[in-house]
């Protein structure tokens, strides 16, 4: 059992038992039967559970009834949004929009929530670091996915007894009661446009559909997580009120001296696609990215 799986279940243990049970029942089963106390949404035939995952060194930021995913610039990183049946590449230097969302009516529930950061609007300096921005309603979940096992400390370099913790590299929101017809449109500058599509999960019938975004490195392999390192203190970069000034994935006395080399690179990804709805290869989110990701974080 990995170190990560292991500090989760730690994490699970912690929570009263029906709380850890329903919780993860939220995310598990289909047509969101989750705790029934916090359900405000009726079920019916003609509706779905949503889920709309992000994957990568991600923040996620509430205003209000809206939720901003920002993605700071990094090198040699693509992005990418994909169902079942179609996907398009991301591109950088863009703020884009995910409409057809229902909207929230009440908090939003959070599962394993991601790092907090302490941002302050107007996010004008993150806004300027970012590479790109999605905007999208706050959900009735919040789920942390993909625990990972890191030391975080406020000091330049990590002390040696600086506790390890585990935190999400990914999160998922689900969106309960949303209507099987709702045309979700992910847009952007220059006439930007993706229309997601559900039909092969509409065609098996089932009750849980799935949207996921990806911002991954192309390195297949970083043992010493250089980029998880790089890309986390760029995520840091983005907002500074986090109080964090290093991270540290192992002790590892082989990946020291290479993680402390880790250079944070301020430029941006740029596509070499020529079409704004190049199709991927299909092993785009499973046969690349790093084997260790770095922490979300976020204003949950």
């Amino acid at each position: 059992m990995s170190q990560s799986r292991r500090s989760f279940i730690k994490y699970l243990s912690a929570i009263p038992a029906g709380m850890a049970i329903s919780s993860i029942g939220a995310s598990a089963l289909e047509a969101g039967t989750s705790n029934k106390s916090n359900k405000t949404v009726a079920e019916s035939p003609d509706t779905v559970t949503l889920a709309v995952s992000f994957q990568g060194p991600l923040a996620s930021i509430v205003e209000g009834d809206d939720v901003i995913i920002y993605a700071p610039k990094l090198e040699n990183h693509v992005a990418a949004a994909q169902t079942s049946a179609n996907e398009t590449v991301i591109f950088g230097n863009a703020d884009y929009q995910l409409s057809g969302l229902p909207s929230p009516t009440g908090p939003s529930r959070k599962i394993f929530p991601p790092v907090p950061c302490n941002a302050q609007e107007p996010y004008s300096e993150a806004q300027r670091l970012r590479n790109f921005t999605i905007r999208l309603k706050r959900p009735n979940v919040l789920e942390g996915v993909r625990p990972v096992d890191v030391m975080l400390s406020d000091k330049t370099t990590v002390p040696p007894d600086t506790p390890m913790r585990s935190f999400p590299t990914g999160i998922r929101f689900i969106y309960e009661g949303v209507p099987k017809d709702a045309a979700l449109k992910l847009t952007g500058p220059g006439g930007f446009l993706f229309e997601p599509n559900f039909s092969l999960d509409e065609k098996v019938g089932t009750r849980y559909y799935e949207l996921k975004f990806g911002f991954q490195s192309l390195t297949p392999v970083d043992p010493c997580h250089i980029d998880a390192t790089s890309s986390f203190l760029k995520l840091v970069q983005l907002f500074p009120g986090s109080n964090i000034q290093s991270i540290q994935f192992h002790n590892d006395p082989q990946c020291s001296s290479q993680s402390a080399s880790a250079r944070l690179i301020n430029a941006d990804f740029r596509s070499r696609h020529e079409s704004k709805h190049a199709r991927l290869i299909p092993a785009f989110f499973g046969g690349f990215g790093n084997d260790c990701e770095s922490p979300t974080m976020g204003t949950w």
